[in-house]
């Protein structure tokens, strides 16, 4: 496989440190919450193999829907459906596209999900208890931890970002791809290290 020269990884690794660095240096007077939804959204955009979410799709809408799935599920099979068998319905209920499953990301996701409840078949009522968990397993499988965020200072964090991301997107446009990809790399290693 091929990777990046050392010059090119040294370049990519002085670029992500000036940015970081100025985003530290802005976020240090800000809430907790804010400067946590701007780190978040800063490492979900490293995450780069993310299906789509579509923005109009609300965390609302997204529990409302999951709620109709497996009512819908229940009333046809009792308590004897599967996770991995309707890993795609489940991400197209939380707003994202997602082509069927062809390695074990099916099986994977129901691992995931089945953390937020402490049993082996879908009672409906136990469900129902934990959905919002469950939409926030959904999300954060797919890598859209920012999209579990609801809290006003957690999505001014989040627009920060976006600001951000924007702006060293464009700087590093020109930049041949193996040294985004080390840009990125560089960025998720130290925002998540800052995050904790």
């Amino acid at each position: 496989m091929e990777t990046a020269s050392p010059v090119m990884n040294i370049a990519a690794n002085k670029l992500a440190q000036k940015w970081l660095g100025e985003i530290r240096a802005q976020l240090e007077s800000l809430p907790a919450a804010t400067q946590a939804g701007c780190w978040l959204s800063i490492l979900d955009r490293c995450a780069l193999k993310r299906p789509n979410l579509s923005a109009s799709v609300t965390k609302g809408q997204m529990v409302e829907k999951f709620e109709q799935r497996v009512k819908s599920l229940n009333e046809k099979y009792s308590s004897r459906w599967k996770w991995p068998t309707y890993y795609v319905e489940f991400a197209q209920d939380c707003g994202m596209t997602l082509a069927p499953a062809v390695d074990d990301s099916a099986g994977r996701f129901a691992v995931a999900v089945q953390k937020h409840i402490d049993y082996d078949r879908c009672n409906l009522a136990q469900l129902l208890k934990v959905k919002e968990k469950i939409v926030d397993a959904i999300l954060i499988f797919h890598g859209h931890r920012r999209a579990t965020l609801t809290g006003a200072e957690a999505l001014e964090g989040t627009r920060l970002a976006d600001e951000w991301i924007s702006k060293m997107e464009a700087e590093i446009v020109d930049v041949e791809l193996k040294g985004r990809e080390r840009f990125w790399e560089k960025v998720a290693l130290t925002a998540n290290t800052w995050n904790k």
